[in-house]
């Protein structure tokens, strides 16, 4: 899975686990809706560290929280143990 698509995901399950709505999401996150939906929606094909950031304090949660999922373990495509 690339990197942005990860972050999508991730946003979009967090949005479900705390029941929010992407209006909620923007309202805590202080980012502009055109950002956030643009993230979401597949429509950038990356993302900085500070939306990322403020994505994260709309969520409640740390950097760390965020990338804290199987999402971000291994980059797609690498071999389990290549020597």
């Amino acid at each position: 899975m690339e990197f942005i698509s990860a972050v999508q995901k991730r946003i979009n399950d967090l949005l479900k686990e705390k029941k929010m709505s992407v209006y909620d999401l923007v309202g805590k996150c202080g980012l502009p809706f055109p950002v956030v939906y643009s993230v979401l929606k597949k429509k950038r094909d990356d993302i900085d560290i500070d939306t990322l950031y403020s994505i994260c304090k709309g969520f409640d949660i740390s950097l760390a929280d965020f990338f804290d999922s199987e999402l971000f373990d291994k980059p797609s495509g690498d071999a389990e143990d290549e020597e």
